[in-house]
């Protein structure tokens, strides 16, 4: 059996990863007055033990860097009530323009190739994904960019 994998989950949080990794923290004002903001890093995996320990250097006396935003999956089920006939196939018409191989361009109103694509009813997915942040102090909870985050990523 054939099959096709053209890595959708991995774009799917490539992307919401990106969204994510928009947001910056006032850091405070330089010596200019001139107000700071440093990126907040968005990274894949949830933090466990081990990732923590190699993240530290494989040392009790260095810590995290913060804030930064974790993101993982938590929950990939197949949606059965937005499944449709699983056996529908969609067959397409596509037309390549004419292409010259002499002189290396395409032909302007000339039909080359026709192929058939059939496409297949897809299964789909719901998945859950899991957004972490880390803070070094409780007062950062009450930062514009963990309020932004809360009302945005709320169920």
């Amino acid at each position: 059996m054939q099959f096709f994998y053209d890595q959708q989950i991995r774009r799917y949080l490539t992307q919401f990863m990106r969204i994510l990794g928009e947001f910056s923290v006032k850091t405070g004002k330089d010596r200019n007055g001139v107000e700071s903001f440093i990126q907040v890093p968005v990274r894949y995996g949830d933090i466990n033990r081990m990732a923590a320990h190699i993240m530290k250097n494989q040392s009790e006396n260095a810590i995290n860097t913060v804030p930064f935003i974790s993101v993982y999956i938590t929950d990939l089920q197949i949606s059965a009530d937005r499944r449709h006939n699983p056996t529908h196939i969609n067959k397409v018409q596509v037309y390549e323009k004419k292409y010259n191989p002499e002189t290396g361009v395409y032909v302007d109103g000339e039909v080359g190739n026709t192929y058939t694509v059939e496409r297949y009813m897809p299964v789909p997915y719901d998945l859950t994904v899991q957004v972490d942040i880390y803070l070094a102090t409780q007062t950062l909870l009450h930062n514009p960019l963990v309020t932004t985050l809360s009302d945005l990523l709320a169920p």
